[in-house]
């Protein structure tokens, strides 16, 4: 029993060592790209996911046969 209470709190100690202390940012990251607001391919985009959602949501919701595996 002592075994294992010890045994714990070593994994968390250490877990504790491994988790990132500062927050992961996107500006700090060179493969990320900043788009700016009302870029007209962004725009189009936008239009286009929003347009077809409903119909990404229905063939979740029932695959279309054949697609069990995708």
């Amino acid at each position: 029993m002592l075994r294992s209470v010890i045994s714990l709190f070593s994994m968390l100690g250490l877990s504790i060592l491994v988790i990132p202390t500062e927050p992961a940012l996107a500006e700090d990251n060179p493969n990320v790209q900043m788009i700016a607001p009302g870029d007209p391919a962004m725009v189009k985009a936008h239009a286009k996911s929003k347009r077809e959602l409903d119909g990404f949501l229905e063939k979740l919701r029932n695959p279309p046969p054949g697609t069990e595996n995708l």
